[in-house]
């Protein structure tokens, strides 16, 4: 796999009409991916550093990152609620923890070895549990390789961890965004519904923490 390391912008019409206004793409590098599609595809495919060719696409993206915001709240309120903390002490724990895995783990072993009864106990783990399988594909999006298909016009994305080239490359497309972040906003909402209501930010509203 090789790259240039100059920048170019390539103009790509749209895959639309051939009326249709033609967008710049901003791209760092090239990555050639010889025999992607057949055996004798020398395809190179510009490297992207934004996704100003697809609005829409973007904005998906950006609720995607705010949906997962939100579910990073809810998971650091479930930790304030099983070890009957603030919001702030439980936020400091949460986020001292260096990976999401990590922390959903501790989190899990909170709430399952508590010495006092929870009521909700299954059920907040079942809802855990739910909520982080949604992050893997949050993963591929955030680390993977962000590439224009020339062929294609389309947007795709290259993951290195996984085998075989045609399975490491996903089109990307809204309505999979979109699908994505609803799940997260229901898981959220679904773990958010076991928890109490207001739980307080700091041990005192006189002094924080």
């Amino acid at each position: 796999m090789g790259g240039r390391s100059s920048t170019r912008l390539i103009s790509l019409s749209r895959a639309a009409p051939a009326s249709s206004s033609v967008r710049s793409v901003s791209t760092s590098s090239f990555f050639g991916f010889p025999g992607f599609f057949d055996m004798t595809d020398t395809t190179e495919f510009p490297d992207l550093d934004s996704l100003d060719h697809d609005e829409k696409l973007a904005a998906a993206l950006g609720n995607m990152v705010v949906a997962w915001a939100r579910a990073e709240t809810v998971l650091v309120k479930a930790y304030a609620h099983a070890m009957q903390v603030h919001y702030n002490m439980a936020a400091s724990l949460y986020y001292n923890i260096p990976t999401f895995e990590s922390r959903v783990k501790a989190l899990r072993a909170i709430v399952s070895d508590r010495p006092h009864p929870f009521s909700d106990r299954e059920p907040i783990l079942q809802a855990v549990s739910a909520l982080s399988e949604l992050a893997a594909t949050r993963n591929m999006w955030v680390h993977g390789l962000w590439v224009i298909d020339p062929k294609r016009k389309v947007t795709r994305l290259f993951n290195m961890k996984i085998g075989g080239a045609k399975r490491r490359s996903v089109q990307v497309t809204v309505n999979a965004v979109r699908q994505h972040v609803q799940a997260v906003r229901e898981r959220s909402r679904e773990l958010a519904a076991l928890l109490p209501l207001s739980i307080s930010l700091y041990s005192s509203p006189d002094k924080p923490r």
